[in-house]
């Protein structure tokens, strides 16, 4: 039963695990999330580059940064 596993737990896990040690587990996990806040738009501009050209990638990027804010009156309701 069950799948094979090549390698966990996934990076993500094993880099709070290590930053955590040093700052503490909640820090590490708002470092990180603060990171990824930022990295997201650039990396969505630059992959939606490859298809849609700059004035596509710069718009797209510009709604990845709003876009988890409308799921989030959803996931308030159902609380």
């Amino acid at each position: 039963g069950g799948f094979t596993v090549t390698s966990y737990p996934p990076l993500a896990h094993q880099l709070l695990a290590v930053v955590g040690n040093v700052t503490g587990l909640e820090l590490a996990y708002v470092v990180f999330t603060l990171l990824l806040m930022i990295c997201t738009p650039i990396v969505i501009y630059k992959f939606t580059r490859i298809f849609g050209g700059p004035i596509a990638a710069g718009y797209a990027s510009l709604v990845s940064i709003f876009l988890p804010g409308i799921f989030l009156p959803k996931i308030l309701e159902r609380k």
